[in-house]
């Protein structure tokens, strides 16, 4: 495996501009997602403005690990920044930023990131990590669902799902495959991912689906990144699994042959109901049959439907040493996502987003 080598930045005579990395938890309800937008709330926007306020500097810029989507949350996600010619210590800057964030945004574990790789490049939240964690937490059947978890967990309809077929079909996601079918294209993205070579070729560590009693259950999703909506397109694939909707052998003909599915830059419509629930525990096509015929291809361009973002929660990014002292390594994920790839320091994109 390709790690990231790196030394220690070399000492100048000119205060050159301080790097921080840290770690940033979020309950994404109330936000448009990670990434700045013009009109409306974001993570990215809370962030930079209490930066900026505590260092009295008139922008600051951080750059996320990861794009999440709008409702999507967040315990591990992870950012650098810089301020300018401004030193401040991280603790008392942790402490700072405690004070001018809203209460559902967190920042934790603020360290100076001094580390170069061997091209002289800075550590860098995206190109520096390993991989990722996504969980997705998921109730089903006719037991009510605790009210308390409405936020973060979607009921899935009255009907249980079969979670050992679930658990069978989320085997077939491991591995190197091409997700092309099981990604949506972000407004305005072209060519498609099947005309990018290996653009939207992934290799997934695990995927695993626990029985967490009583109806609840979560899908763990780990792998080095994915594809836009990639992480939800896959648990709503699963759950229509779990439905008795479709087969494994529709996740096989989709990962075998992406072009079976033609995901078009659409805004997915509202599964089942006009309240985003799913009626029957599977995804509904909105003309009266489900999305897919049992064991078959479905043909419908717009099968699998990404599941709620709600359900949806970052859980991890993976960095190895010595960024927080190795404290955040995964054993399945050594190989850096900047290895092998030409990448700059400017870049501030975060690659894929699989919430």
């Amino acid at each position: 495996m390709r790690r990231a080598i790196f030394v220690a930045a070399a000492s100048s005579a000119v205060a050159a501009p301080c790097r921080y990395r840290a770690r940033v938890a979020y309950d994404g309800t109330g936000y448009a997602g990670m990434q700045y937008q013009v009109n409306a709330p974001t993570i990215q926007s809370a962030l930079q403005a209490a930066l900026a306020v505590r260092s009295q500097l008139a922008q600051v810029r951080v750059v996320a690990a990861g794009r999440t989507d709008s409702g999507v949350h967040a315990r591990g996600q992870t950012v650098h920044f810089e301020l300018g010619g401004v030193d401040l210590e991280p603790q008392e800057l942790e402490r700072a930023l405690g004070r001018l964030l809203p209460a559902d945004v967190a920042v934790s574990r603020i360290e100076r990131a001094v580390e170069v790789d061997a091209a002289g490049r800075p550590w860098h939240a995206i190109y520096w990590a390993t991989g990722k964690q996504y969980v997705y937490r998921l109730h089903s059947g006719r037991a009510a669902m605790d009210p308390m978890q409405r936020l973060y967990r979607h009921h899935f309809g009255p009907v249980a799902l079969d979670l050992a077929a679930m658990t069978e079909a989320a085997a077939l996601f491991e591995g190197e495959h091409d997700f092309a079918a099981f990604a949506n294209l972000p407004r305005g993205t072209s060519p498609a991912y099947g005309a990018c070579g290996s653009g939207s070729v992934r290799r997934v560590a695990a995927v695993r689906v626990v029985d967490e009693g009583d109806g609840y259950a979560r899908i763990e999703v780990l792998l080095k990144g994915a594809l836009y909506k990639m992480v939800r397109n896959v648990v709503g694939a699963l759950v229509d699994v779990g439905a008795g909707k479709v087969t494994g052998d529709t996740i096989k003909q989709l990962l075998a042959e992406p072009s079976l599915r033609s995901r078009r830059s659409v805004k997915a419509a509202p599964i089942g109901g006009g309240d985003g629930s799913r009626r029957g525990g599977g995804v509904d096509d909105h003309s009266g049959g489900v999305a897919g015929v049992r064991g078959r291809v479905t043909g419908d361009p717009n099968w699998p439907r990404p599941a709620p973002a709600h359900g949806l929660t970052l859980e991890s990014v993976f960095y190895g040493p010595p960024a927080w002292g190795g404290a955040y390594a995964h054993p399945l994920l050594e190989e850096t996502v900047g290895a092998g790839v030409e990448w700059s320091d400017a870049a501030e994109e975060p690659l894929g987003g699989g919430g």
